[in-house]
């Protein structure tokens, strides 16, 4: 993503094609995958508990016919 033709917005469906360098597969920067972990299990935490929120409080107009 910090490649400078894709942060320009020159890049195309062949980006890996042109630039892919096998020895990035090798890098590991764990500080940057523990920020990406977190924040993917804060917005699942969080979105989940707004359907949970939605749908306990509120029925959905299907079921407020029905009654």
């Amino acid at each position: 993503m910090g490649h400078e033709s894709y942060t320009s917005g020159n890049f195309d469906t062949h980006f890996v094609k042109k630039y892919f360098e096998p020895r990035f597969l090798k890098s590991v920067n764990s500080k940057a995958q523990m920020i990406a972990a977190w924040c993917a299990a804060r917005f699942f935490n969080e979105k989940k508990q707004i359907s949970i929120d939605n749908t306990s409080s509120q029925k959905s107009k299907w079921k407020q016919n029905r009654d």
